[in-house]
């Protein structure tokens, strides 16, 4: 060793001899201790405190016998290269850790629970917690699908409003003499709609739902220059349906929901009546179909597949059946977080051809296809806000629709 590392060691030995000094303290304290309680002259409680400062101290020569560790390690490796060890932190200047005096009381349980987990910031009351039941938004949004059941006993209120735009070019035929043309018109609908829909828990797997909608639509028929308008507005067609689970998800299984609806004619007007104009579809369904449902986390995978049978009214010129149609919808929903969710859905419905009295009516016929996208939030412990918007794809479609509900659980 050179001798310019010589004062180097000698200012180490002191730190050395300080901390081997130290260490027999707190060993010979720490026997003193174990003979107090041995014969009685200290209580637990001071026991307690005590072996907390021992643990302070202990705490504090591992730092600095840490630290003097560090200095002999840098002083080897300046005798190897020839240059001046990099200087070390003095033990006084090193921060001793500081660890908390536990009295023996016990400490408060209520005050433990109330305090959140630490790194989690605390959830304002009333504003985007979960229900008691613990639903988050993609279970409730799938409430709202039919994809997924209320227990038993359980009663959930959702009120929606929606806007619907729709305009189509349609034709008709006219006959002048022995010649026939067809004469195009413009058609813009705009249609608003306030509903209630209600939904109870039953046994046995079953859910039942009825709907009440009440509305507003406003069309405008242009036909050679000139602008025919027209508006109505009250109720329209009364909903109730029935679900019940058959098959829940196990492995490649997936949950299978069974839903039969039936769709009553209480909407005002009538579509196939001289003015043309109702809120409803003017006529007496029943809907029956199946419902999968496949999870993926945090992905949701659902599907349906319906099949509506419309049936025939007798009108002024006789009976009318508006045709049967099968509803298909394919979508999928995102758990973006416990208290948020996104979905993606297209929509298909193909529609027979109506008739009139027992005559197939050419180019009846309809494919309706659209897509929707749409999001749910949990704004409070008992209600999800769930806003869509859904863009037709077909022209037999509605051009565009936008709706808000605010499903409540009680």
């Amino acid at each position: 060793m050179s001798v310019r590392h010589h004062w180097k060691f000698a200012l180490l030995l002191p730190l050395l001899a300080s901390a081997c000094a130290d260490t027999s303290r707190v060993s010979s304290d720490t026997a003193a201790q174990q003979s107090s309680v041995a014969s009685g002259t200290m209580s637990t409680e001071e026991l307690q405190k005590s072996l907390q400062q021992r643990e302070i101290e202990i705490a504090s020569l591992t730092q600095r016998v840490k630290v003097l560790e560090e200095t002999l390690t840098r002083t080897a490796v300046g005798q190897q290269t020839g240059s001046a060890a990099l200087p070390a932190a003095r033990p006084e200047e090193t921060k001793t850790p500081q660890i908390p005096v536990q009295t023996a009381q016990e400490p408060n349980s209520e005050a433990s629970a109330a305090q959140p987990p630490a790194g989690q910031p605390e959830t304002p009351a009333g504003s985007g917690t979960l229900d008691e039941g613990g639903l988050t938004a993609l279970e409730r949004t799938l409430v709202r699908e039919g994809g997924l059941l209320l227990p038993e006993g359980a009663i959930e209120v959702e009120p929606s409003f929606s806007y619907l735009y729709q305009e189509s070019l349609r034709g008709i035929n006219v006959v002048r003499g022995d010649e026939t043309t067809t004469e195009q018109f413009n058609v813009r609908e705009d249609s608003v709609e306030a509903s209630v829909t209600a939904r109870i828990g039953l046994p046995w797997d079953s859910q039942i739902e009825l709907t009440v909608p009440y509305g507003y639509v406003d069309e405008r028929t242009s036909v050679a220059g000139t602008e025919i308008d027209r508006d109505i507005h009250g109720f329209g067609d009364i909903d109730i349906g029935l679900t019940h689970q058959l098959l829940r998800e196990r492995g490649w299984v997936p949950d299978v929901l069974a839903a039969v609806n039936w769709t009553a004619n209480t909407g005002k007007g009538d579509p196939n009546g001289s003015d043309g104009v109702a809120i409803g579809s003017g006529y007496h369904s029943l809907q029956a179909g199946l419902t999968f449902v496949k999870s993926q986390d945090p992905l949701v995978f659902f599907g349906g597949l319906n099949y509506l049978a419309r049936l025939p009214e007798d009108t002024s010129v006789g009976r009318f059946d508006p045709g049967d149609g099968v509803v298909l919808r394919l979508g999928t929903a995102l758990a973006a977080s416990p208290y948020t969710s996104l979905r993606f859905a297209v929509s298909q419905i193909f529609a027979g051809k109506a008739s009139s009295n027992g005559q197939d009516i050419a180019g009846s016929d309809t494919r309706a296809a659209s897509f929707e996208i749409g999001g749910g939030a949990v704004i409070s412990d008992r209600t999800l806000l769930d806003v869509s918007a859904t863009i037709g794809i077909t022209n037999d479609a509605p051009d565009f629709q936008f709706a808000i509900s605010l499903p409540t659980r009680f």
